[in-house]
């Protein structure tokens, strides 16, 4: 399996005539619509955390692009494994864990 971080990813669409705002302005109205359908107290959660820019919560949003250019929401995942793949996979993983043992002091 290959994973690409956002600037490869954007660089292979601009490489076949393909902006990357609206598939962005797509991705983020479908998490808007995942909190929304999850219930008020989850969007609202949602919001001050944003507001705040300090999430404790990892959300992951898996998407597919089809040939149209349109997204689709493949899975929404919470707390992600810890397991990586390698690559990017492994760089935010380790990131994330080593970033919330030093905040916990470990």
């Amino acid at each position: 399996m290959l994973v690409w971080d956002s600037a490869r990813f954007i660089g292979h669409l601009k490489g076949r005539g393909v902006e990357w705002p609206p598939i962005e302005k797509q991705c983020r109205a479908i998490i808007a619509t995942a909190f929304a359908a999850a219930g008020p107290s989850v969007a609202r959660e949602a919001r001050i955390v944003g507001a705040r820019n300090n999430s404790f919560a990892h959300w992951r949003f898996d998407f597919l692009l089809d040939e149209d250019l349109r997204v689709w929401l493949l899975e929404t995942e919470i707390v992600p494994s810890t397991g990586t793949i390698g690559g990017v996979d492994e760089v935010i993983k380790t990131t994330g864990l080593r970033d919330l043992f030093e905040l916990v002091g470990w």
